[in-house]
């Protein structure tokens, strides 16, 4: 079993995240720049690793996607808010509460 990802890992002292983010997908700040923040933790692990040659830590790449494709609803040809625009959507939903 995979140790708790969310439980800091210690290594000669330092404390160091289980998990790294390298790319979030799009952002509403566009200024925050969380990849230096992860470079940087690559590079503490890195670094660690080389003063520790028999230190034992797996990278294990990993991809969270979730949704669907657009235009593979099943069932119906046309999902009924498919055909409306942005205006139309927002007065459906409105009148569906």
């Amino acid at each position: 079993a995979l140790p708790d990802p969310l439980e800091p890992l210690e290594i000669d002292g330092t404390l160091l995240p289980r998990y790294v983010f390298i790319h979030g997908g799009p952002r509403v700040f566009t200024y925050y720049t969380p990849k230096e923040e992860s470079i940087k933790l690559f590079h503490d692990y890195l670094d660690l690793h080389r003063s520790n040659p028999n230190l034992d830590v797996q990278m294990v790449p990993v991809s969270v996607m979730f949704g669907r494709a657009p235009g593979r609803e099943k069932g119906e040809v046309n999902p009924p808010l498919r055909m409306l625009n942005g205006v139309q959507k927002f007065f459906a939903v409105l009148w569906l509460r």
